[in-house]
């Protein structure tokens, strides 16, 4: 009887074992590796694949497929290492019956290439890839004021 009740808990924790496993994000990812799928998630914020900011911090926001895991990427020259905790593990969100999911992340000045990975429980993964520029104030400045201009001139030469 306790050899059957052994057996059994043995079962079960490789069991939950197993399942914990798929969403193991790995801790490095090659620049230019490719997912297995890509209908897991969408982004939405950046609405596009490079976008520029004034800001330190970016909201990453998007929608996707209840139950699939979330890690955020950034690059750090060489390859892509997942961002972290508080604690050194590594940070993961799953996306709830909403379908949402919402990341906000600390930017340096200058180009900041980030992947998000999505990973659903059947270990298909999806990667996308995001380059977030951050610009300092004086040269948004000075791009807005050159469109200002620009736009000016322009009216001038219509009317």
């Amino acid at each position: 009887m306790k050899k059957t009740i052994i057996s059994v808990l043995l079962v079960f924790v490789f069991i939950m074992t197993a399942s914990l496993s798929v969403f193991a994000h790995p801790l490095s990812v090659a620049d230019g590796s490719q997912g297995t799928v890509s209908n897991l998630i969408t982004i939405k914020k950046p609405d596009s694949a490079a976008t520029s900011t004034v800001k330190t911090t970016y909201s990453i926001t998007g929608v996707g497929n209840e139950g699939v895991s979330i890690c955020i990427y950034t690059y750090n020259g060489t390859e892509f290492v997942p961002q972290k905790n508080g604690d050194d593990t590594v940070a993961t969100y799953t996306i709830g019956s909403s379908g949402v999911f919402y990341r906000q992340i600390a930017l340096k000045e200058g180009e900041n290439r980030i992947m998000v990975r999505a990973e659903a429980s059947d270990g298909t993964y999806q990667l996308s890839y995001l380059s977030i520029t951050v610009v300092n104030n004086s040269v948004m400045t000075d791009i807005n004021s050159f469109s200002l201009n620009m736009q000016s001139k322009l009216n001038g030469w219509l009317n």
